[in-house]
Parts: structure tokens; sequence; C-alpha cells
């Protein structure tokens, strides 16, 4: 009888490493993939969108027509296209972080109804 409770210490052990594994993942593994992928996503759309070079082509005229008239429509649809990018960056980057906000707060959120249910 004295060895079956030599065990129960490992047992202990293993739970509770188990547990810190679980928060561990939870709140540091994760959420790095997890931003990793979004800043992925955001050099994929850079690939589709061209922001970065429409900023660097900024003030030179579009399909190269150097005369008044395509300076000017190369500098208003290069505005235009790099304010629809950054909106368009800005709404998915605060979509992001939104989810991911959900994502923290979802175990101290059911944490927070088994408590206040159990009493």
């Amino acid at each position: 009888m004295n060895q079956s409770f030599r065990v129960i210490p490992y047992i202990f052990k293993a739970l509770l490493r188990s547990f810190l594994s679980f928060f561990s993942d939870w709140y540091v593994f994760i959420p790095r993939l997890y931003w990793k992928n979004v800043f992925n996503f955001f050099k994929d759309l850079d690939r589709s969108l061209a922001i970065k070079a429409m900023v660097r082509n900024w003030f030179r005229p579009l399909y190269q027509d150097y005369n008044v008239a395509g300076l000017f429509i190369g500098i208003f649809i290069r505005t235009f296209w790099i304010i629809f990018g950054s909106i368009f960056y800005i709404v998915f980057f605060i979509i992001a972080s939104l989810i991911f906000l959900i994502w923290l707060l979802i175990l101290p959120g059911l944490l927070f109804l088994f408590l206040t249910n159990l009493f």
C-alpha cells in the first residue's frame, strides 16, 4: 500500500505540467502564430495592392505619360489607390485585433461564467 501512494506526486506533476502547457500554448504559442499569419497576409496583400510601389512612384506619371495631364492623372490615381489600400489595411488590422482580443478573453470569460454560476 505504501508504494501505491508514491505515484501520486508524479501524477500531480504531470497534471501541473499539462495545465501550464495549455496556458503556454493558449497565451504564447498561438498568438505568436496568429500574428505571424496576419503579417504574412499583409505581405501577400501588398503584392496585390502594391501600396509600397504606389508610394515609391507617387510623383511619376502613370504609364510613362510625361505631359501635364498624365502627371496629374497619375498622382490622382495613385493617391486614391494609396488611400483605398490604407483604409483596407486599417479595417483588416482592426478586425484581426478584435478577433485576437476575443481569443484572449474566451478563457477568462468562461472562468467568470463558471464562478458566477457556481455561487
